[in-house]
């Protein structure tokens, strides 16, 4: 059965479908994506010397990522590793940004995943005072364990 392969995300389809109904792009068949690949190189998978990769994973949370810094006015890109020249293996997603905007790049990160989760800065602030960051209760600073709800504090080395 003949099949068509989304260049962003890897998606597979029918022959007959022409574009991703995710990335909205022209389809391509493995072998001219594998023709594009060897064109190209890398340069799918691997920054330039003046660019580096912030953040890889999953499809949905790189390109939310994408947009994000895009809004932020921060310039990125995603690109993606097949892990193989056929283009039909497993993806990574690599989010791309200059070495200058690198630093801007993680923090811009960093406070959109507090807003997307407000309770680790909750959590942050209770340990803070000597509370559990779970349950509030009071515990040392220097404490492993916390005695009310037995959450670990502090990993030990072995």
């Amino acid at each position: 059965m003949q099949i068509k392969l989304c260049p962003e995300c890897g998606a597979e389809y029918f022959a007959s479908v022409t574009e991703c109904a995710d990335c909205e792009v022209e389809l391509m068949s493995p072998e001219q994506i594998k023709q594009k690949n060897k064109r190209a190189e890398t340069s799918l998978s691997l920054p330039d010397a003046s660019e580096v990769i912030v953040r890889e994973g999953e499809k949905e949370w790189i390109q939310e990522l994408h947009h994000v810094l895009l809004e932020s006015g921060i310039s990125c890109r995603v690109s993606l590793d097949t892990g193989c020249a056929s283009g039909t293996c497993e993806t990574t997603h690599h989010l791309i940004v200059t070495k200058e905007d690198a630093a801007a790049a993680a923090i811009r990160i960093e406070d959109y995943y507090r807003e997307m989760h407000p309770e680790i800065s909750e959590s942050e602030t209770l340990a803070a005072e000597g509370k559990c960051p779970a349950c509030g209760h009071p515990v040392g600073h220097d404490a492993k364990q916390c005695p009310d709800c037995e959450l670990i504090l502090l990993l030990e080395d072995e």
